[in-house]
C-alpha cells in the first residue's frame, strides 16, 4: 500500500512537472520568444539584488573598490585572456583565426560598480571567435573609492595607447560596452570628438545606461517587468560614480551630450529593462537629427540579454556581424 501511494506521489509529481513545462512552452510560443530566455526570466526574479545604500554593503563594496584586479585563472586557461602588452588592468583575447580584422575595445558593464565576473569572460570569448575579431578589455577603476573623471582618464590612456604603440589604426577599432559600459562608450565617444582624437570605425552599445539620474518617467512603467534593475538603488550607485560632477554632465550622462558627428552606432536592447526607457529616448533624438545610429529592439528581453545562453542572444550576435560587414 505505501509503495504504491509512493508510486502515485512520483507520477503526480512527474505529471504536474511536465504540465508546467507544456505551460512554459506555450507562454513562450504566446509571447513569441524562446522558453529559455522566459525560464531564465522566472529565475532571476527570486535572486534578491544588492543594495549599496545599505552602510555595511557600502563599505564592504568601499574596500573592495580599492583593492587591485586580478584576471581570474578560468579566464585565463579557459577562455584565453592574458595581459595586453603588459599592463596589469587590460587584458586581450584573440579568435582562433588570427590575425583579426578588428580590435574590439570592450567596456564592461556593472553599474560602475563591479568587475567583470567568469560569465563576461565566456561572453568576450564568444564574441571573439563569432566575429574574428580580437577584443581587449580595460578593467577600469570602480566607484565607490573612483569617479567617473578616474575612469575616463583610465580608458581614454588605454585608447590612445593601442592607436599610438600597438600598431591599431582607429579605422579597425570598435568601441563595444553594455550597460554602464555602453553609457561609457558613448560618452567617450563624446570626448574623443570633442578633443579631435582619432574617431573608431563604430561604435556598439548594448543595454546602454544613458542617463545616471534614472530620471525618465518611462523606467516606472518597465520596472514591473525588470527583474535585474531597480530604478532608485541604481540611481544612488550612479550619484556616487559621477563625484564631484553634476549627474546629467555628459561624462556621465552622455544623452545629454552633443550626439551629432560620432561615427556609425549601433544599439542593441529588450524592453524589459528599466534602462529601455532612455534608450527610446535617445533613439528619438536621433531620429530628429538625422543620426546615423541602427536600434535593434528585442520585445520581451531583459537586460544585457545578449550575454544569456538563449537564442536571442544568437540572433542580436548575428545582427552585430551583420552591422560590421555592412559598413563601408
Amino acid at each position: 500500500m505505501n509503495q504504491s501511494r509512493k508510486q502515485i506521489a512520483i507520477l503526480a509529481l512527474a505529471t504536474a512537472s511536465a504540465a508546467a513545462v507544456i505551460a512554459k512552452g506555450l507562454q513562450a510560443a504566446d509571447e513569441d520568444r524562446s522558453i529559455t530566455s522566459l525560464l531564465i526570466e522566472d529565475t532571476l526574479q527570486w535572486i534578491p539584488q544588492t543594495d549599496y545604500r545599505n552602510k555595511k554593503t557600502y563599505q564592504k563594496a568601499l574596500m573592495q573598490s580599492k583593492q587591485p584586479y586580478k584576471l581570474p585563472s578560468t579566464a585565463r586557461c579557459t577562455y584565453g585572456f592574458h595581459e595586453f602588452a603588459n599592463q596589469q588592468d587590460t587584458f586581450v583575447v584573440t579568435p582562433p583565426a588570427s590575425p583579426s580584422k578588428y580590435t574590439i575595445f570592450y567596456l564592461h558593464g556593472g553599474s560602475y560598480w563591479q568587475d567583470p565576473n567568469l560569465f563576461y569572460f565566456k561572453f568576450f570569448r564568444k564574441l571573439a571567435d563569432r566575429l574574428n575579431c580580437q577584443i581587449v578589455v580595460p578593467v577600469y577603476p570602480k566607484a565607490p573609492s573612483y569617479d567617473a573623471q578616474d575612469v575616463h582618464k583610465m580608458v581614454l590612456n588605454r585608447y590612445i595607447d593601442l592607436i599610438q604603440h600597438h600598431n591599431v589604426s582607429s579605422e579597425s577599432i570598435i568601441i563595444m560596452g553594455d550597460s554602464a559600459g555602453g553609457g561609457l562608450a558613448l560618452a567617450l565617444l563624446q570626448v574623443l570628438r570633442d578633443q579631435n582624437l582619432p574617431l573608431p570605425r563604430q561604435g556598439f552599445l548594448i543595454s546602454p545606461w544613458l542617463d545616471i539620474t534614472n530620471s525618465n518617467m518611462g523606467m516606472q512603467l518597465v520596472q514591473p517587468r525588470d527583474p535585474i534593475l531597480n530604478i532608485e538603488k541604481l540611481a544612488f550607485q550612479g550619484r556616487e560614480y559621477a563625484g564631484n560632477l553634476d549627474s546629467k554632465d555628459p561624462l556621465v550622462s552622455p544623452i545629454y551630450g552633443k550626439l551629432p558627428g560620432l561615427p556609425p552606432l549601433s544599439v542593441i536592447t529588450g524592453t524589459r529593462d528599466i534602462l529601455y526607457a532612455d534608450i527610446l529616448k535617445y533613439q528619438n533624438l536621433c531620429q530628429e537629427q538625422d543620426l546615423k545610429v541602427s536600434f535593434h529592439i528585442f520585445d520581451k528581453q531583459l537586460h544585457c540579454f545578449i550575454g544569456f545562453p538563449i537564442p536571442e542572444s544568437d540572433i542580436a550576435l548575428d545582427l552585430i556581424a551583420k552591422d560590421i560587414e555592412n559598413l563601408k
